[in-house]
């Protein structure tokens, strides 16, 4: 089942343009070991730049929207967007990984975190882009903020029914970048920015 679920991932994977998404190569055997082969990013993840200026994740995170746009433009929804499922090169160009929960816009919700999923998520509904959309956001909040929203208290029901907590930047953001951010992170998806395009 487990080495069925990799394969599906692969697959999946592979369906994506390689210019803002992890390459994976396939599954490989080894000493009784099945493992997943994919390209190496020697930057790191994108959580090591939290509380940063927006100048040092900037670019990152407009490699990353251009990532969701390209996920979105094949009818498909990440479903897991976060700093640690986002690599850097080293030149700090970002790429978008782990698509173990990618699948088809409408497709029935997967498990799911607190703390990167949209209330839509949390409540059971057919996974959406404005779904990635309010991962977007969430990842932009602990960019901006050091940690995430509803930080440390994260649960269900606080991101269900109350207002997004104050977003206090740690370093030097631009005033739109902070509105953005918190209109990414409403409740109703028909408050957020349309698409991935939008957003860039």
């Amino acid at each position: 089942e487990r080495i069925a679920r990799l394969e599906g991932e692969v697959a999946r994977a592979r369906l994506l343009p390689p210019a803002h998404t992890v390459a994976t190569y396939g599954l490989e055997q080894a000493d009784g070991l099945t493992f997943l082969v994919m390209e190496y990013l020697e930057g790191g993840d994108l959580g090591q730049l939290r509380g940063r200026s927006f100048e040092s994740w900037a670019r990152a995170a407009d490699d990353v929207a251009a990532a969701l746009e390209a996920v979105h433009a094949q009818g498909l929804v990440h479903r897991d967007l976060k700093c640690a499922n986002v690599f850097l090169d080293r030149d700090g160009r970002a790429k978008l990984g782990d698509f173990g929960l990618l699948a088809l816009a409408g497709s029935p919700s997967a498990g799911q975190s607190p703390y990167n999923a949209s209330p839509q998520q949390l409540r059971g509904e057919p996974a959406k882009p404005a779904d990635d959309l309010y991962a977007f956001g969430a990842m932009l909040y602990e960019l901006i903020s050091g940690h995430p929203p509803y930080y440390p208290e994260i649960t269900r029901e606080r991101v269900l029914n109350e207002p997004v907590p104050p977003l206090l930047p740690r370093g030097a953001v631009p005033v739109p970048v902070r509105e953005l951010t918190l209109r990414l992170l409403a409740k109703s998806a028909g408050e957020r920015p349309a698409s991935a395009a939008e957003l860039r």
